[in-house]
């Protein structure tokens, strides 16, 4: 009878095996913990254009393997992978998501944070799933991120600029720039006409490693009249471009409002239309003397100047008829503006358009 038992018992052992651990065969989900010594790490103060590579350990404790499905990351700014230290068949390369980890196995999450995009707080989640006991893993990455270069102020802005004074006053500003640590300038790559920069003195040492540099940013007569919006770059020792911005709009001596385009628009022939153009002195210290004025192109075919009439400002306001009696028609042309004896003023040109349809 006891023999009978023993053989019974040991059929049913060899027949159904236990089913409290996971065999090579089974597809249930794995009863082995993935254990991580690290869930967050704190990189501090960190850099635009700099990436931080750092290390996750963990560890499969348990009879079972576990098989990691998917690592999902919050933020572009971080990449991550499997690195599998127990298996130096695969030559670090990255283990597959989707394959089996064998029980015991020691690895790393391997993470790199990238801050080019970024600047002050940052943080970033990393999320595991996969059939091991717990289901989800989350780990996290903090940081503060730097720029490389900081400008005080972050846009020269020069403002309104007379082009007469700058020929005999040219206009600075000073830009201080804090940078991750000391460098040069190998050399200019972008400097508006117009625009000339100069170091200010040597540099000055911050307990954190950073450095400042001042530098002198200058306004001079070589500006165009116009709006001026444009970037200074500069190829620097540490491989990092130093950039910044300057605006400015600089003015003429004579103002034309408009100063560009006198639109008639479209109408019926047998009206009349009038368009008027204000000329005026930039700074109450210019002088003007009456205006002549011309028109150019096919514009004279329908476009009359009314009159020329003196402003309280010491400017002249121009009138420009298209009569009743003007033919249908499109016209385009110039309005060409010059000050006899001053040609300090130069020559303005104002293009001028019309239709005029023919009645039915």
């Amino acid at each position: 009878m006891v023999q009978k038992t023993i053989f019974f018992l040991f059929l049913a052992v060899f027949l159904f095996p236990s089913c409290s651990g996971k065999t090579s065969d089974s597809t249930g989900p794995s009863l082995s913990k993935l254990s991580f010594s690290i869930i967050e790490k704190d990189l501090g103060k960190v850099y635009q254009s700099h990436t931080y590579p750092m290390e996750f350990p963990f560890e499969v404790k348990g009879d079972d393997s576990v098989t990691i499905e998917a690592l999902d990351v919050t933020c572009g700014c971080t990449d991550a992978y499997i690195y599998p230290s127990w298996d130096l068949n695969t030559h670090g390369e990255r283990w597959p998501l989707g394959k089996p980890i064998p029980s015991g196995s020691a690895g790393v999450i391997k993470v790199t944070f990238d801050g080019a995009r970024y600047r002050r707080d940052k943080s970033s989640s990393i999320t595991l799933r996969g059939d091991f006991l717990e289901r989800k893993a989350t780990l996290g990455v903090k940081a503060f991120v730097l720029p490389v270069f900081d400008m005080t102020p972050q846009n020269l802005n020069f403002g309104e600029l007379l082009s007469s004074e700058l020929s005999q006053n040219p206009i600075s500003k000073e830009l201080a720039v804090t940078a991750m640590s000391d460098y040069e300038i190998t050399r200019w790559l972008r400097v508006p006409a117009g625009i000339q920069v100069e170091e200010m003195g040597s540099s000055e040492a911050l307990d954190s490693g950073q450095v400042i540099k001042r530098y002198k940013v200058t306004a001079n007569s070589q500006l165009r009249d116009g709006p001026l919006a444009s970037s200074v770059v500069a190829e620097t020792s540490i491989g990092i471009n130093l950039e910044f911005t300057v605006a400015a709009r600089v003015l003429g001596p004579v103002r034309y409002a408009p100063a560009q385009r006198v639109a008639f628009g479209i109408f019926d022939e047998g009206n009349q239309r009038t368009r008027t153009i204000k000329i005026e002195p930039s700074s109450p210290k210019i002088k003007l003397v009456e205006p002549m004025v011309e028109l150019v192109g096919g514009a004279g075919g329908a476009v009359e100047v009314g009159s020329i009439e003196e402003a309280v400002s010491g400017g002249y306001h121009v009138k420009l008829v298209i009569p009743s009696t003007a033919s249908a028609g499109n016209y385009n042309g110039l309005l060409r503006v010059s000050f006899p004896g001053m040609p300090e003023f130069g020559v303005k040109e104002i293009i001028i358009n019309a239709r005029i349809r023919e009645q039915k």
